[in-house]
Order: C-alpha cells, then sequence, then structure tokens
C-alpha cells in the first residue's frame, strides 16, 4: 500500500471515508465556499470563480495549461491559504454562503463515459487524460477502453462508491458530511446552470462573473443511450442522489 492510500485509510477513519479526494474551494474576501462535483460542469465552475481568488493567486493561476490542471498543479500553495479546503472543515465557516452544482445521473454517466472510456483508445500513452483514467484500467474493476456503454454502466453499478473513480461516485459523498448532513445552502442543477449560477453571483454579490461554456459536448441526449434495463440499473445505483436532488429519468 502506498503512501497515499495509507493517507486516505487514516483520513477515512479521522473524518469521512470519501473526504480525502473533495474539491471544495473558499473564497474569502466573499464569504462563499464552492463544493465541486465531478462531471457537474465542474471545469467551467472553476474556471468562472478564479476571478473571487486573492490577485496573486490569479496571476499564477493565468497560465496556458486547462484551468483543472492548474489547480492540481497549485494543490499545495490553496491548502496552505486555506482556499482549498477538506470536506470537514467546511462547517468552520459557518457564516460563509456554500454552494455546489449536481447533475442528472443519468446524464452524468453518459458524459463520465465519454470522456474516461470513448476518449480512453490509447491508454499506454501520455496524455494528461490517459493518466487520469489509467487507475480504472489498472485495478481489474471491469473497465476497458472503448467498451460498449451497457458493459460500462454495468461495471459502474458493479462497483461500490468506496472504490469508484471520482466522475462517477454518487454526488452525495461529496456534499454530506460524515452524518449524512448536506453542507450546501444552495444547491443548483446542471440542467439549468445558467440561471442558478446567476443566483450564486446575486448571492455572492459579484454581478460582472462569467460561466465560460468549457468542454461542450455534441453528443446526443442522453436518454437515448438508455434502454429500460439500464435505466432501472442507474436508478438503483444511483438512488440516493435521485432522492436527495429530486432527478428525474
Amino acid at each position: 500500500m502506498d503512501i497515499r492510500r495509507r493517507l486516505r485509510k487514516l483520513y477515512g477513519k479521522l473524518y469521512d471515508p470519501f473526504d480525502y479526494n473533495s474539491h471544495i474551494f473558499a473564497f474569502h474576501e466573499y464569504k462563499a465556499i464552492y463544493m465541486a462535483v465531478p462531471k457537474a460542469a465542474n471545469t467551467s465552475m472553476k474556471t468562472a470563480l478564479t476571478n473571487l481568488m486573492p490577485i496573486d493567486i490569479q496571476n499564477s493561476l493565468n497560465e496556458t495549461l486547462p484551468v483543472r490542471e492548474l489547480y492540481a498543479i497549485h494543490r499545495n500553495e490553496l491548502f496552505k491559504r486555506k482556499i482549498r479546503l477538506m470536506k470537514h472543515q467546511v462547517k468552520r465557516y459557518n457564516d460563509y454562503f456554500v454552494f455546489t452544482i449536481v447533475r442528472n445521473p443519468w446524464d452524468r454517466l453518459v458524459s463520465c463515459y465519454a470522456d474516461l472510456i470513448r476518449s480512453s483508445s490509447k491508454v499506454e500513452d501520455d496524455t494528461i487524460n490517459s493518466r487520469e483514467n489509467l487507475p480504472l484500467f489498472k485495478h481489474g474493476m471491469g473497465f476497458r477502453a472503448q467498451m460498449p456503454f451497457d458493459e460500462f454502466v454495468e461495471a459502474v453499478v458493479s462497483t461500490p462508491d468506496r472504490r469508484s473513480n471520482r466522475h462517477f461516485r454518487s454526488q452525495y459523498t461529496f456534499l454530506t458530511d460524515g452524518k449524512g448532513r448536506l453542507l450546501p445552502q444552495f444547491i443548483g442543477h446542471f440542467s439549468n446552470l445558467q440561471d442558478d449560477f446567476e443566483k450564486i453571483k446575486q448571492q455572492v454579490n459579484v454581478h460582472d462573473l462569467q460561466l465560460p461554456h468549457v468542454r461542450r459536448s455534441s453528443r446526443s441526449d442522453y436518454r437515448e443511450y438508455y434502454n429500460n434495463y439500464l435505466r432501472k440499473l442507474v436508478e438503483t445505483r444511483y438512488e440516493k442522489d435521485i432522492a436527495l436532488f429530486n432527478f428525474s429519468f
């Protein structure tokens, strides 16, 4: 077991098994906290919200790499400055506005399939995308590049959240504390992204933020990927997300 896995295991025992890999960002000047959910406008939100960071951090992020990579590169500095938080730390800021965006699980899974499976035909190469996806293929969890969508869904359903890639892990695991209580005060929806982003801007009192459409997809409607069998599998796998965030197919 490598040191990172040991740290995750220890951290899970102390706080929450899903806390270690959470992506949470505090904008202290505005008393706001964004709790990011992968595959739910995460990159677009981070790109827009970078403008709320201290100016020296903004300048250090002003490079040519995609914003998701820059956040990873500056990870230690963000933690040091208490800009990036662990999930258990959110409740310390009880006077902050805490918000997130969630996504219909059927739609989110199609997006996940396109990014992690369909775009991973050469898992051995050294692209950023392949390095992110490699654990899917390395640990014998039933995933392989270019696998059919129905096989992908079945593999996802058979993978519990504690072993899931964060891109298809249940969304509630990113947003609840160790006792299952929701931490965000405002939960926006990917399907209503622009309107909900406007509400976030009003609450944070910053009206000149623009939400870019990063990594826009040209795929067909997610419902076309499903038959009744696959639809039911996803409904069962993400039952808690569906109930908690009021989703429907």
